[in-house]
């Protein structure tokens, strides 16, 4: 739904041989950012300046570029975001400081014998740029993810939140990335002919994937707005019992879903947790399964 406080959401619909199904894609959560599969797939990108959508896209779109660096000022709600490419340096009034662009691994994985980084294919499967920020005499290096908040191969961490959004379609079709802004149209890139093309999205068109049996499609598309899940119980009797809880941490509160038994993990910027919705023994009841539900 359409909510001024929001982020870029849009609903997408996919579709092929046994496939029917639509999603809500939401560039402000992490888990729900794009879907991805072996034919190709779809992600959600938001550009914080509505001004330098189009002209960041064009950058993009010309190929040497690897994708965009978003860094948050302190206190700051929107991140200053800029279009990078390996070898590239960038002074940041904000922070004072200065940083480069050291490497760029579409396949970023470590070496199991000398716990070096290294490259393993020429595919996007992990894309990951290498970032060195130099502040009068400290200097800090560090490996940022497009998949994950930051690397846990690294103890040393960059003096400000920090994120990379990869834009690599790895020359083959059937990948798109979805870039919008508050109060702008939507638009869409992906890889064709050999190229990188750059255009306005259209609700309700085709999109092909690799494998031309399937294929993905926007049904709708808000610059910014929120996702509001209703919940219902589908029976009365225990066969899928679950909870809803509200984590809170700090001014900042997120609903889960936690089924009996599973697993359920919240994660933002710092840290992670897992949370578990299952049975405590009863003394007064014997026999496997019983017992009541953990309050």
């Amino acid at each position: 739904m359409e909510d001024s406080s929001g982020s870029v959401i849009a609903l997408i619909k996919a579709w092929g041989s046994g496939l029917d199904q639509d999603m809500w894609l939401d560039a402000a959560d992490a888990r729900k950012r794009g879907i991805t599969s072996s034919a190709g797939g779809i992600k959600l990108v938001e550009i914080h300046d509505p001004k330098k959508l189009e002209e960041m896209l064009k950058q993009l779109a010309m190929g040497k570029s690897v994708g965009i660096l978003s860094v948050w000022p302190d206190k700051a709600k929107k991140p200053l975001q800029f279009v990078i490419k390996k070898g590239q340096s960038l002074s940041i009034p904000e922070f004072d400081c200065s940083l480069k662009i050291l490497d760029y691994m579409p396949h970023y994985s470590i070496d199991a014998k000398t716990r070096k980084a290294r490259n393993v294919s020429k595919q996007p499967v992990n894309p990951a740029i290498k970032v060195r920020c130099t502040k009068g005499d400290s200097t800090t290096e560090q490996w940022l993810w497009s998949r994950f908040p930051s690397s846990p191969h690294s103890k040393a961490k960059l003096p400000f939140r920090s994120e990379f959004t990869a834009f690599d379609f790895g020359k083959k079709a059937g990948r798109y990335i979805l870039a919008g802004a508050a109060d702008s149209e939507l638009w869409i890139m992906f890889f064709k002919d050999g190229k990188v093309v750059a255009e306005k999205a259209r609700t309700g068109k085709d999109y092909p994937l690799s494998d031309a049996k399937y294929a993905v499609a926007i049904k709708e598309y808000y610059g910014s707005g929120i996702i509001k899940d209703e919940w219902k119980n589908g029976d009365e009797s225990l066969v899928r019992p679950a909870i809803i809880a509200t984590v809170q941490k700090g001014q900042k509160e997120k609903e889960m879903v936690l089924e009996m038994g599973k697993r359920g993990r919240y994660s933002d910027d710092d840290e992670a947790i897992t949370l578990l919705f299952g049975r405590k023994a009863n003394p007064k009841m014997k026999g496997r399964g019983k017992g009541e539900p953990v309050k």
